[in-house]
């Protein structure tokens, strides 16, 4: 059975996902990277984050995140 992308970017959304709030935050971001080897510059972490966050609220809901990997692919 194969993955659809949608089901690969729900799994991707909700692996940033926390505290599994429907939201990522800036340091759910730091985080996730973090786990990653990466310790990332808040800098680094801001520009995601403007790139991500379509409603400018300062949290990124998974229509924008999927809105913005989809538009990758």
């Amino acid at each position: 059975m194969s993955t659809s992308l949608s089901d690969e970017i729900l799994a991707f959304f909700k692996a940033y996902d926390k505290d599994n709030s429907g939201f990522i935050t800036p340091d759910e971001i730091a985080q996730v990277l973090k786990e990653y080897g990466y310790t990332a510059p808040d800098q680094d972490v801001k520009e995601l984050m403007d790139q991500l966050d379509k409603d400018k609220n300062g949290r990124v809901n998974y229509e924008e995140f999927y809105n913005s990997i989809a538009a990758r692919y």
